[in-house]
């Protein structure tokens, strides 16, 4: 057990911080303005990823934007990780996953799924 934790530790030790920048938006077009004000950025400041919080007041008591049919209209060389914050996770990941290759992970609470 001692040698993997230690295996375990010294990898965690050798990885690299990785800046994700976080969007809130009202509404799409919040989205992309912001996309893009990232984009700009990344040539100067070492980063690829983004995090978009989506939230449509069923999980949370924010509203943020929340309409997966969006993401497939947005072009980005960044990669994207969606951060979920909606109930019935089960029945609403595919709608995300599928929109945007971009998309390379999505966040979600463990509560807000059923199986």
């Amino acid at each position: 057990m001692f040698l993997i934790v230690s295996f375990f530790c010294d990898k965690i030790l050798d990885m690299k911080a990785q800046v994700v920048s976080t969007i809130n938006a009202e509404n799409f077009e919040e989205v992309e303005r912001k996309i893009r004000i990232l984009e700009k950025a990344s040539s100067s400041v070492d980063f690829e990823c983004v995090q978009i919080d989506v939230a449509d007041v069923t999980f949370t008591q924010n509203k943020l934007w929340h309409n997966p049919a969006d993401l497939a209209k947005l072009k980005t060389k960044l990669k994207l990780e969606l951060h979920l914050m909606v109930i019935d996770i089960d029945k609403q990941i595919n709608f995300w996953l599928t929109l945007n290759s971009s998309v390379g992970r999505i966040i979600f609470h463990f509560e807000a799924a059923k199986d």
